[in-house]
């Protein structure tokens, strides 16, 4: 394990709350990541237009709808359950806004593009709950946001999932290699990884090696788990601002 971080409440854009998982507050990175946020908001909070460049961004609502707009031409809701992806690569400006009077609450993260990728035209793409894969056995529900038949694609490789265990149910993962990192986060109750536990909003950075997660007695838990590939270059935490 490389860490335990507790993900820190903040405010951005036009007072949208956040809470902070990466950069953490000790300005530690998890390459290929360069940001890792859960956010709960309501109107008028939000993100107006704003730019970035050089990663690709991977929304995934947990409740709530936030409206996307981008200088792209791209508009769309992104509802409950569904995911979206955008490339800024070379440069992309777009808004993030509440959809309705509900709270917008999911996660977003950026996944740094390689230096050979950062001059790529912007991009965009939205895919639905229900194009999302699936999956239920032995008290573990799993929504698949990327990799294996995901059809969200990213240009570089990682992988994703919406995690929710019945009380003593386990998910286990295979390492996906040594050049691969983890990111475990919990999003509602307590989750054992080995011999430590896991809280709401807390999240362990992972290296290589087998993921095995269990909710102990009692109570249930949903955590989102997202596995990357390193890409051995710097993250550019000011970079990602067109100015």
């Amino acid at each position: 394990m490389l860490g335990i971080i507790d993900a820190t409440e903040t405010r951005d854009g036009a007072d949208a709350r956040l809470f902070q998982v990466l950069p953490s507050a000790s300005g530690a990175d998890l390459d290929p990541l360069g940001y890792f946020v859960e956010f709960d908001f309501s109107a008028p909070a939000g993100f107006p237009d704003h730019g970035h460049s050089g990663f690709e961004g991977v929304t995934y609502m947990f409740t709530g709808a936030l409206h996307h707009r981008d200088s792209l031409g791209h508009e769309g809701e992104i509802t409950a359950g569904s995911a979206q992806r955008f490339t800024a690569g070379r440069g992309i400006v777009h808004s993030e806004m509440p959809a309705g009077n509900s709270p917008a609450h999911g996660l977003q993260l950026w996944v740094n593009l390689p230096r050979a990728l950062k001059g790529v035209a912007p991009d965009w793409q939205q895919v639905e709950s229900v194009a999302l894969p699936y999956e239920s056995s032995a008290g573990v529900e799993v929504h698949r946001i990327l990799g294996g038949n995901s059809p969200l694609r990213l240009l570089t490789r990682a992988e994703m999932w919406d995690v929710q265990l019945a009380q003593g149910a386990s998910f286990k993962q295979a390492s996906a290699g040594a050049s691969w990192r983890t990111v475990v986060y919990v999003v509602d109750g307590i989750v054992a990884y080995g011999e430590h536990s896991l809280h709401r909003r807390q999240a362990a950075l992972l290296g290589a090696g087998q993921l095995t997660l269990v909710a102990p007695a009692p109570g249930t838990a949903r955590v989102v788990v997202f596995q990357g590939l390193a890409h051995g270059e710097p993250i550019r935490h000011r970079g990602g601002s067109l100015e």
